[in-house]
Order: structure tokens, then C-alpha cells, then sequence
């Protein structure tokens, strides 16, 4: 036997390193032949040659094909939902702010059916609550007609002031949003009432 040595590389070092001696062997690859030249004269017998299985192939067969970006249109697109109330920050306490609203709404010909204090609720129970007053008022020839279109806004009708005190001592008056409201009860039918209701809601709040 000869010694035989067996040498892999690229296939252009292989060219460039050739003589005009030996016998050329073509190996399958998943990739371009790669030839491999034994150093036995072109006379000796042939030689079979067997690549190990293990050898792994020279290009990666998985491709990864990223997906491309979204428009910059659809990146930027949002859908924006009606705040859940409306508020001022009043300039009197708690107290001041309740009468003085309740004084406005019945200008405004609302009626009044209840106040209820939270705060003195609280402390009939021995727990602590910031000044929080809830002034219930409303309109039965406005709060009847959204509740035909969807009966469920029955739940947040007759309407509602609420008058706290924040954790800074800010005093604030909140009324529902009416189109969150009209989202939330499905009242599609009515969209142009329900946004009316609302203007009228929000300059009132402005009013205080």
C-alpha cells in the first residue's frame, strides 16, 4: 500500500495546487463537485473513495425569510376610544362645589332626586374616605329617548356629577363620556343623540 494522504479544500486552492500527475475523483456534494487528488501516479489502480455521512452539507438548507415591515400607515394606525368621563378641576372644596353646582342644574331646569355622601357613608362605618359626593340629576324627556334606542343605558341613567377631593387635595368635578356610555350599551341606532347629549353635558360641566 501507499501511503495516502487525502486533503479537502475549497475548490480554488485545489486548482491552483494541481500538477500534471495523478488521477482526479469527483465527490457529490449538495453543492457544487469537489474534486480530490490522491498523490498515486495516473497508472496506479483506482481508488474508490468514500465520504463520511457525517461530513454536514456546505450551505445552511433551512431558509429564514424574514417578513417584511408593515406600512408605515398601518404602524402608525390606532384606534382611539372615547374617555370614560369628562372632568374640571373646581376652584372651591367639596362642600362649596356640590351647592354650587346643584344651584346651576337646577337653573338649567334639571331635576335634582338625590345626593348621596360618600364620605359621611364611610365614616358611619368606622372607615376613612376623601370628600366624595355624587350629585344624582337628569332630564326624563333626554334620558327616555337613549333609553328607547338601548334600554340597557337605563343602568347609568338618571345622570351623575361627582365632586371629590384627590390624594393632592385637587377638588374635581367628573361626568360620564356620554359616547363611551353609547359604546358600552350598543346604542349604534342613536350615535347623533348621544353625541348631542354629550355637547350639552360637557359645556354644563364647563358651566360650574
Amino acid at each position: 500500500m501507499f501511503p495516502l494522504v487525502v486533503l479537502l479544500v475549497s475548490l480554488s486552492s485545489l486548482v491552483v495546487g494541481q500538477h500534471n500527475q495523478g488521477v482526479f475523483f469527483p465527490i457529490p456534494f449538495p453543492q457544487p463537485t469537489v474534486f480530490v487528488r490522491h498523490s498515486l501516479p495516473s497508472a496506479s489502480p483506482n481508488l474508490i473513495f468514500h465520504t463520511s455521512p457525517s461530513l454536514p452539507p456546505l450551505v445552511d438548507p433551512v431558509l429564514h425569510v424574514s417578513q417584511p415591515p408593515p406600512p408605515a400607515s398601518q404602524k402608525n394606525a390606532q384606534v382611539v376610544a372615547a374617555q370614560p368621563v369628562m372632568r374640571k378641576e373646581m376652584s372651591l372644596g367639596v362642600a362649596e362645589s356640590v351647592e354650587l353646582i346643584k344651584a346651576k342644574l337646577t337653573e338649567k331646569g334639571f331635576n335634582i332626586f338625590t345626593t348621596v355622601d360618600h364620605a359621611k357613608n364611610a365614616a358611619g362605618v368606622e372607615l376613612e374616605l376623601r370628600p366624595t359626593t355624587v350629585i344624582i340629576f337628569g332630564n326624563p324627556n333626554v334620558g327616555t329617548k337613549l333609553m328607547q334606542c338601548a334600554q340597557e343605558y337605563a343602568i347609568d341613567l338618571p345622570q351623575k356629577v361627582l365632586v371629590y377631593e384627590d390624594v393632592d387635595g385637587k377638588v374635581w368635578a367628573v361626568i360620564n363620556n356620554q359616547v363611551a356610555l353609547g359604546t358600552k350599551h350598543g346604542a349604534s341606532g342613536c350615535q347623533a343623540l348621544v353625541k348631542k347629549v354629550n355637547g350639552k353635558l360637557g359645556k354644563l360641566l364647563q358651566s360650574f
